[in-house]
């Protein structure tokens, strides 16, 4: 029981995260967002539409360590802070891969202990991880009416970076091209996929338990 209770309690936590930075990384590398987002706070103005997709791309590549970054766009201490942001989402993509492997070996473990039980342990690992996750969203989302927006996103920086992460966006070529709202719209985004991945998750659970009885 002891075995089968911490196989449960891994595979609830390894979906968690698979499900949450999925939701990150499709919305990262969404160029339709960045599209939305460019036209939302005029940045074509500002650069032209070729080079800010131009830009976008690049940044898509280097995160991905495909391309080095455009040392002309960007100024010493711009490039400073994406490196940190690159190995900062390059971590995040091996914890996700890491999970997404935990998950896998776990149902795999699941589906060796009991065979005849499989659906039913699906079933419960699926609506135990959606309501952990919509319960988590609900909490974080509390949190943020309470604080604010900038107040997370102050400290998240202060906890993940080195420093290098304020810019004045009269000079800073990156922080015009990537305002304080879009990163607030980056954010609502990700929770809107995530929310979304969960009540799927969370209804596939409750469908498959009620057919297995």
């Amino acid at each position: 029981m002891k075995i089968n209770k911490f196989i449960f309690i891994v595979s609830v936590i390894s979906l968690f995260f698979v499900l949450f930075f999925f939701s990150v990384f499709y919305t990262i590398y969404n160029l339709p967002f960045y599209e939305y987002e460019y036209e939302k706070y005029d940045i074509y103005s500002l650069f032209g539409k070729e080079k800010t997709i131009s830009v976008t791309r690049n940044l898509f590549n280097y995160f991905k360590n495909k391309e080095y970054l455009d040392n002309v766009f960007f100024n010493e201490e711009e490039i400073s802070h994406l490196y940190d942001v690159k190995v900062l989402i390059n971590k995040f993509y091996v914890f996700y891969l890491f999970n997404l492997i935990l998950f896998i070996s776990s149902l795999f473990i699941v589906y060796r202990l009991k065979k005849k039980r499989f659906v039913k342990n699906i079933a419960k690992i699926l609506v135990y991880t959606g309501l952990f996750s919509v319960l988590l969203i609900i909490s974080v989302f509390i949190f943020y009416k309470v604080t604010g927006f900038y107040f997370l996103f102050e400290k998240f920086h202060e906890i993940l970076f080195t420093g290098n992460y304020s810019f004045d966006p009269g000079v800073s070529n990156m922080k015009a091209m990537f305002p304080d709202g879009f990163f607030m719209d980056m954010s609502f985004r990700i929770g809107f996929i995530f929310v979304l991945e969960s009540m799927i998750v969370l209804l596939t659970g409750i469908i498959l338990k009620r057919k297995t009885g």
